[in-house]
């Protein structure tokens, strides 16, 4: 027997993961509509219109690391930090002139270097990368306050977090409460 084939994006280890059934799969896709919802609503309560951020951390989360707690906080430092980079690159440049985009770049490079490195993984990772690349990016840097994304960003990455994070301990609770009455 062969084995399956996998696509130039897919690791071995997610080409064997098993998919949701399609009724699982609507009942996810539902509960997920139903929290993006909230979600934008709670942002333009709030009055930010920067949630992008939000779902491009919890994408991240999602797609890279599988929402695995333990990814959590390094994934949310990350976008802190990657946005912050791309705060300096928008503020020091019009403050300092050229000195000002030598230092943004010089931190930008620095935290490149960080992260062939492997050091200081907790604040220059993936998820910096990402942000990092998204708000650096010229209709961003040109269109977009990176200093409004960051209250975003934060909202995103409490809303989200608490979430996954406070529904998979109660999806735990449950099923060890199963678990027991089985018993």
């Amino acid at each position: 027997m062969s084995a399956p084939s996998i696509s130039a994006t897919e690791t071995p280890e997610a080409a064997a993961h098993t998919h949701p059934t399609p009724l699982v799969g609507a009942a996810i896709l539902t509960a997920f509509a139903l929290a993006a919802t909230g979600y934008v609503i709670l942002n333009l309560d709030l009055g930010m219109t920067n949630f992008w951020a939000g779902f491009l951390f919890v994408t991240f989360w999602m797609c890279s690391e599988q929402v695995k707690p333990g990814a959590f906080t390094y994934c949310a430092v990350g976008a802190i930090v990657g946005t912050l980079m791309a705060l300096a690159l928008q503020l020091l440049p019009p403050l300092y002139g050229m000195a000002g985009l030598a230092v943004a770049y010089a931190l930008m490079l620095g935290a490149i270097y960080l992260q062939i490195i492997g050091k200081l993984h907790i604040a220059i990772n993936f998820s910096t990368m990402i942000f990092l690349t998204a708000a650096a990016a010229v209709p961003m840097q040109l269109h977009v306050k990176i200093v409004d994304v960051l209250p975003a960003l934060g909202l995103g990455i409490v809303f989200w977090g608490g979430l996954i994070l406070g529904g998979m301990k109660i999806a735990a609770m449950l099923s060890a409460r199963k678990a027991t009455a089985a018993a």
